[in-house]
C-alpha cells in the first residue's frame, strides 16, 4: 500500500513540475512596451518591444500592416488608409514554445474642408487666403511651376488652415493659378487670381454657360451686362431673365437676393439663391470673384464663401411668388460662368 502512495505521489508531483514548466516556459514571453502603434490614417512605423529568452518571429494578419524584427523588437509599419472607419490587425509575435498576439489599430480617414469656398483674387499689392482644412491622412497641394514664383502657402495645423500667400506684382500683370488640394478620397481646385479690374471692363457682352434649371440642360451663349432701368443687371444667354448686379471691391460681381425682377403672370418675380442642401435663400447673395486664366477675365457664380460669411452659396436663381408667399422657382444658374478676353 505504502507503494502505490509513493507512485501516486510521484506521479503528482511529475504533473506538478510539468505544468510549472509550462508555465515558465509561457511566461518567458512578455509584450514590455509599445511606441506609435496606435495609428492615424496616414502611413506610419511604430515598435513592439518583447522580453523573450528566444528568437522571435512576428506576422501581421493584414496586409496593410508588415512587420520586421530586430532582436526584442517588432518594427511595425502601416499603409496609408483611405477608409472611413478604423480598422485593426493582429500581430502575432512567436517563439518556438509560445506566441501572444498584438492588436495594432488604424484610425479611419477624416479630412474637412470647405468646398464652397474656392474662388480667391487679390490686387496687385498682393495678399493672403485662408483656406479651412483639416486632415489626419497624407495630403498634397500642387501649386503649378508657373506660379511658384508668386504663390506660396504654409498649412497652420493650430487653426487647420492652409495659408496662401500672393507676392507683390511689380509690373501689375493679371496672373492666375488653379491649385489642386488632395487628401485621403477627397480632391478640389482652388482657384487664386491677381488683378485689379476696372469698370469699364465689366460691362457689354460676356461669354456664358451654365445649366438650366428651367430646360434641364447645359446653356452657352452671349450674355449681356449693363443698364436697365438705372439699374445694373445680367441678361442671361437666352434673353428670358435678367438677374441684379452690384459691384463691389476689386470688381467683384454681386447678385443680391430678394430683389424684384418682373412678373410672369400673376407672379411676382424676385432674385434668390441657392444653398447647400437644397435650401434657398432671400437675404445671402451670390458671389462671383475675378478670375484669371488663358488670357481671359472669368467669373464664376457661387462657391465663394469666404465673401458670404460662410454661406454655402452654389448658384442664383428666379423665384416666383404670389404675394409674400414662394411658388417656386423659375430659373436656376447652375454653374453660372461668364467670361471675355483680357484684351
Amino acid at each position: 500500500m505504502k507503494k502505490i502512495f509513493s507512485i501516486i505521489t510521484l506521479c503528482l508531483c511529475t504533473l506538478w513540475v510539468s505544468c510549472s514548466d509550462e508555465e515558465a516556459v509561457t511566461s518567458s514571453l512578455q509584450v514590455v512596451a509599445t511606441d506609435g502603434i496606435d495609428f492615424s490614417a496616414a502611413s506610419g512605423e511604430g515598435t513592439i518591444t518583447v522580453d523573450a529568452t528566444e528568437a522571435i518571429t512576428a506576422q501581421s494578419n493584414k496586409d496593410w500592416c508588415t512587420t520586421t524584427v530586430e532582436g526584442n523588437v517588432v518594427h511595425v509599419a502601416v499603409t496609408t488608409s483611405s477608409e472611413v472607419t478604423s480598422r485593426i490587425a493582429l500581430v502575432t509575435i512567436s517563439t518556438g514554445t509560445s506566441s501572444v498576439d498584438v492588436p495594432v489599430v488604424q484610425a479611419g480617414a477624416v479630412t474637412i474642408l470647405d468646398e464652397h469656398n474656392l474662388y480667391y483674387c487679390c490686387g496687385y499689392e498682393g495678399g493672403q487666403f485662408n483656406f479651412s482644412f483639416k486632415t489626419n491622412t497624407s495630403y498634397s497641394v500642387d501649386v503649378p511651376e508657373e506660379a511658384a514664383g508668386w504663390l506660396t502657402y504654409t498649412y497652420d495645423t493650430d487653426n487647420n488652415v492652409l495659408q496662401f500667400n500672393v507676392a507683390a506684382s511689380a509690373d501689375k500683370t493679371p496672373r492666375g493659378a488653379e491649385v489642386k488640394v488632395s487628401s485621403g478620397a477627397k480632391e478640389l481646385v482652388l482657384s487664386l487670381s491677381q488683378i485689379e479690374v476696372s469698370l469699364s471692363m465689366i460691362g457689354g457682352n460676356w461669354d456664358m454657360s451654365y445649366y438650366s434649371g428651367a430646360y434641364g440642360q447645359e446653356v452657352s451663349g452671349t450674355g449681356q451686362v449693363g443698364m436697365l432701368s438705372d439699374n445694373l443687371v445680367l441678361l442671361d444667354a437666352l434673353k428670358e431673365y435678367y438677374l441684379p448686379l452690384e459691384i463691389g471691391d476689386n470688381g467683384i460681381l454681386i447678385v443680391p437676393a430678394n430683389v424684384e425682377i418682373g412678373t410672369y403672370g400673376s407672379y411676382t418675380l424676385k432674385s434668390a439663391t441657392s444653398l447647400s442642401g437644397g435650401y434657398y435663400s432671400l437675404s445671402v447673395p451670390c458671389v462671383a470673384v475675378p478670375k484669371v486664366k488663358d488670357g481671359k477675365l472669368i467669373y464664376h457664380f457661387g462657391y465663394c464663401s469666404a465673401y458670404t460669411d460662410g454661406a454655402a452659396v452654389e448658384y442664383p436663381m428666379v423665384y416666383a411668388f404670389v404675394g409674400s408667399s414662394a411658388a417656386g422657382w423659375l430659373e436656376c444658374y447652375v454653374d453660372l460662368e461668364i467670361s471675355k478676353p483680357l484684351n
